[in-house]
Order: C-alpha cells, then sequence, then structure tokens
C-alpha cells in the first residue's frame, strides 16, 4: 500500500478523505516510491533530532489545497537528493492528523516549511519562506548542506502558474455528506454556512465567507467550511441534503458553530459582517485573528504576567525602593513565569525579557521600537520586512505586543510615580500654606490682643489724673 504522501499526490481529488482513514503511517510503513520520509510523533526525533542529518520537513493537512499543490513538488524534490539520504532528508508531517508535534514546533498554518540543521536533540529550527517551486526549494538545499543536483525547470507540470493560483483561490473546507464527519467532531472548532446554488444571499455572502476562512487560515484547530446542499462538492454524486436535513436546515444561507469534540450544531445569530464573524471565531476558538489575518494587539499576553509586570515597575518607582526590593520584584514576575518550558510559548518570551530587564532596564522600550519598525515595514510592503513569512509575521507580533505590556506597565508606573511625588508636593505646599496663614493670623491676633491692652491701659491712666 502507497503511503499517505504519495496517495495525496496520486489521487489528489480523494486524498482528504484517504489520509483521514491512513493517517497512522510510520517509519516502518513501506518506503515512499519518492523517498519522501512520512513522520509520526513516535518517529520524529529518532529521525530528525538524533539523527544527526539535516533536513527539510513539511507540516501539511490533507484538506489545504496549498499542500495538495506542493505534493508533487516535495515527492521529486525527495527523489532528487534520494541519492544523498546520509546528507540530507527530505520528510513530511500530517499536522492534522498530529497536531502535538506540529504545535511543539508552533505550526499555525499548512503548509509549513522548517529546516533542522543536524546538530541534535538541540538543532537550530529555521523557517523556509522562500518560493515553493522545485528549482527554489533544491537551491536551498543545495545552499544548507552543499549537496547539489541537477534540476530541470521543466521537470514538473505543476510547476505552471495557474495551478497554484487556482489552489490559492480558497481557504474555505468544501464539505458534503460524505466529508462532513470527517471535519465536524475532531478536535478543531468549524465555523459552516449551509448553502443553495440557487441563493442570492449566498452568492452574497460568498466573499466574505472566503476572506473569513482566509483570515483564519494561520489556525490549524480552526476550520470555515461551507455544505451546498444542492451541489456536488466531491464529484462523486453526494451533496450535502443528508447533512442539512439531519440539522434542520430550512433557509439559506445558514450557519452553524460545532465546537470540538462535539457534532452538536449551535446556531450563529449575529449580523454577516466580517468584524462580527470574526469576533464571534475568535470568541469561541480563543483566537486574536484581526481583519487581513494577522494577529490583534493582545495576542500572546497573559494577564497574571502582565499584572506582575505592574508590579514589578512600581516596585522600582518607589522612593525609598532599594536594589533589594527591585530584585524581589523581578524574582517574584521571574517565578511566575517558569510554569511553560517551551521555548516556543509566549511565557518563554516573558522569560527573555525579564532576564534582559536584569542587566539593561531600557531592552523592553528599545526592542518594542524595533519590532514595531519591522512590522510596519512589513505591512509596507518595505525591505526585507515585505518578505516576513505568516508564521514568522505572528512570532514578531506576539512578541511585539509582550514588550507592548512591558513598556505600558513601565509608563504607568512612571506616571503614577510622577503624580504622586505632584500630589505630594501640592499636599506639602497647602500645608506649608496653611500653616504660613495660621501664623499670621495667630501673629495678628497677638498684635491686636497687645494693641486692645495697651489702650485700656491709657484709659485707666486718665481717670486717675483727674
Amino acid at each position: 500500500m502507497l503511503p499517505p504522501r504519495a496517495r495525496l499526490w496520486l489521487f489528489p481529488a480523494a486524498a482528504a478523505l484517504i489520509l483521514h482513514i491512513h493517517s497512522g503511517n510510520s517509519l516502518s510503513d513501506p518506503p515512499s516510491p519518492s523517498g519522501v520520509q512520512n513522520l509520526t510523533p513516535s518517529t520524529f526525533d529518532d529521525a530528525i533530532l538524533h539523527s544527526h542529518t539535516p533536513a527539510l520537513v513539511e507540516f501539511y493537512a490533507p484538506w489545504c489545497g496549498h499542500c495538495q499543490t506542493l505534493a508533487p513538488v516535495w515527492a521529486e524534490l525527495a527523489a532528487r537528493f534520494a541519492f544523498a539520504a546520509d546528507r540530507v532528508s527530505i520528510a513530511a508531517v500530517d499536522a492534522d492528523a498530529h497536531r502535538t508535534l506540529a504545535a511543539r514546533f508552533a505550526v499555525r498554518s499548512f503548509p509549513t516549511l522548517k529546516w533542522f540543521d543536524g546538530s541534535g536533540a538541540d538543532a537550530a529550527v529555521v523557517d523556509y519562506a522562500g518560493a515553493r517551486d522545485l528549482d527554489s526549494l533544491a537551491a536551498f538545499v543545495t545552499e544548507k548542506t552543499g549537496v547539489a543536483v541537477a534540476v530541470p525547470s521543466s521537470a514538473l507540470p505543476a510547476k505552471k502558474e495557474p495551478a497554484p493560483a487556482a489552489a490559492a483561490a480558497s481557504r474555505v473546507a468544501v464539505l458534503d455528506d460524505r466529508t462532513f464527519e470527517h471535519t465536524v467532531g475532531g478536535e478543531r472548532h468549524v465555523l459552516v454556512a449551509f448553502t443553495a446554488s440557487w441563493c442570492g444571499h449566498c452568492k452574497a455572502l460568498a466573499p466574505t465567507w472566503e476572506t473569513l476562512a482566509r483570515d483564519f487560515s494561520p489556525e490549524p484547530a480552526v476550520v470555515v467550511a461551507k455544505v451546498e446542499v444542492d451541489g456536488d462538492a466531491g464529484g462523486g454524486g453526494a451533496g450535502g441534503k443528508a447533512t442539512a436535513a439531519r440539522y434542520a436546515i430550512t433557509s439559506y444561507p445558514t450557519l452553524k458553530y460545532f465546537a470540538p469534540n462535539s457534532s452538536e450544531a449551535a446556531p450563529y445569530v449575529g449580523s454577516r459582517s466580517l468584524p462580527d464573524l470574526m469576533r464571534f471565531v475568535n470568541e469561541h476558538a480563543g483566537t486574536h485573528r484581526a481583519p487581513g489575518g494577522g494577529l490583534d494587539h493582545v495576542a500572546g499576553t497573559i494577564a497574571r504576567l502582565d499584572r506582575a509586570v505592574a508590579a514589578y515597575y512600581l516596585a522600582q518607582r518607589r522612593p525609598a525602593a532599594d536594589d533589594d526590593d527591585r530584585g524581589r520584584a523581578l524574582a517574584a514576575l521571574a517565578a511566575l513565569a517558569q510554569d511553560d518550558p517551551s521555548s516556543l510559548s509566549p511565557t518563554y518570551y516573558y522569560r527573555r525579557v525579564i532576564a534582559k530587564l536584569a542587566a539593561d532596564p531600557d531592552f523592553a522600550r528599545r526592542e518594542l521600537a524595533r519590532l514595531q519598525a519591522l512590522l510596519d515595514g512589513a505591512g509596507a510592503g518595505k525591505g526585507k520586512a515585505a518578505a516576513l513569512a505568516p508564521e514568522k509575521r505572528d512570532q514578531l507580533t506576539v512578541r511585539r505586543n509582550i514588550l507592548r505590556s512591558f513598556a505600558e506597565a513601565e509608563e504607568k508606573a512612571e506616571k503614577a510615580a510622577a503624580e504622586k511625588a505632584a500630589a505630594e508636593k501640592a499636599a506639602a505646599e497647602k500645608a506649608a500654606a496653611e500653616k504660613a496663614a495660621a501664623e499670621k493670623a495667630a501673629a495678628e491676633k497677638a498684635a491686636a490682643e497687645k494693641a486692645a491692652a495697651t489702650e485700656g491701659g491709657d484709659g485707666e491712666k486718665g481717670k486717675d489724673e483727674l
């Protein structure tokens, strides 16, 4: 039996269903005819991290159009480098079937290509952000390893320009009666639009639905799907009538949300505008996507750590604070950030910033300015920043958000300290003024009493003389 990636190449129309049924491949499976190593959580470390052999690994999902387009390219790439299997590996991971492995390497969109340098358990991992044609991929491997192969540009018909464009046209998962249960009821959040080909409102919704799917495509735990009830999504005569009947769909479009591990439908009752749909998905899936597919301003921040950051800066700004006070505040902050050992987690970056602050109090502000400039340049399409891969952009945005938490906490602490100093100064000035006024009043009273006493004495003396 052919392994999953070969089946994905040879039978793209049936790939999603076949891969769903046969996802338990390992290195003991029959070898791929292309030479691609199909990895699982149980085989990954031995094959990639402990082999001391550099590797280019694709994390893919069977239902992903881009992955299906890349499949024959990846197979050919592995075949070209098969003669040098002791010097470089071309491998693949079904990230949909092995989500814990994908999460371990921060895979958020498909396909994600990562280079492992073969240095062992602490191997450096680099995201591949170049073009996905055979020439570019082969050149990348050659640059990294020195292993050269001849790669004719005409080797693959799949390299024709229209094919990638067609694959990129839609990120909506098209479901029917046969494939619905393979998507709904798993570990992902699924928002489904039940549509009909003749429905004008469905056609009006279509561009928004496509944009919604594209904006959430970096989130592997979110699926934006549609069931065209009178359609033939699979090409074999299966529409969505049975599924629509099961969920009592009587009007179109009808939007239903399915939570992970549940086939119970929850109705979507909000407006069909993109901001409202994005807000709904973010609230239910715990994501932080913004229009355009980027992350919002709070993605990656952790409330309890932000409170500790605020306490740290307040401790720094106390007039009587000494180095011991500041050290204790920094240690308390660092202790809170130790519960997640993963170097890919936001908590890890909090720890990095905390460590930098111990030696460089201005690190957060300076690094924030640098990352913001890089992200702004990417948005404007300037220089190197314009080439940021989506995963890298997300990573930088999370770091920017965390650094902003530090910078804002420092700014608030400075403002609070300044307001407190101003209030104390005003109170002192008021007390001094009141004291001066009281002293003046007392002096005036004493003078008046003295004057009155003197005047009274003179009167008595006048009487005696008469």
